[in-house]
């Protein structure tokens, strides 16, 4: 028998399962769909959009917060801190808003944590994890290429060794 990867022996044991799916009543089929769930969360190529409750986000989303066309967001004014009186008169006041909504939105919806945007020059712009003494490199961007992976990766299972942090919602879309 050829030696394969866990991945793949929990796929072989999910399709067995799952002609049996509705017959099996053993307690431990539901970790066993929470095993699948992570294992499918491992396997996700790093460079496509994933869908969240029918709405697209662009896969740098799972860093740093941006739009569906990969446009990384740079956090905008809290309307918190508007003086009610004279900043709600302003006619910027509900575009303020909306913004903060949107990169709220957005935010939550990121995977990992630490993750920073750099801009390096009109050309280069990076997507990073900040350690502690040293900026490692996920994601590098140049007019000509658009986004790249700047590691040889292109599955999440693959950037393991970085002992990266879920963020709350990371861990609920892991299955974790």
């Amino acid at each position: 028998m050829k030696l394969i990867s866990l991945s793949e022996r929990v796929n072989q044991c999910w399709e067995k399962s799952d002609k049996d799916r509705f017959q099996l009543k053993h307690p431990y089929f539901k970790e066993f769909d929470l095993i699948k769930k992570y294992n499918d969360f491992l396997n996700t190529d790093l460079l496509s959009n994933y869908f969240v409750e029918d709405k697209e986000y662009h896969y740098l989303n799972r860093f740093v917060p941006c739009t569906i066309e990969g446009f990384v967001l740079d956090k905008p004014f809290n309307p918190a801190y508007m003086d009610k009186e004279d900043d709600m008169c302003n006619p910027h006041a509900l575009e303020m808003i909306r913004s903060w909504d949107n990169y709220q939105n957005r935010l939550s919806k990121v995977m990992f944590e630490g993750f920073e945007f750099e801009k390096i020059d009109k050309m280069h712009s990076t997507v990073h994890l900040k350690m502690d003494s040293f900026k490692y490199c996920v994601f590098h961007y140049n007019v000509v290429n658009e986004w790249f992976l700047s590691m040889g990766t292109n599955i999440i299972s693959d950037i393991i060794k970085l002992e990266l942090t879920l963020t709350p919602y990371g861990a609920k879309i892991s299955g974790l």
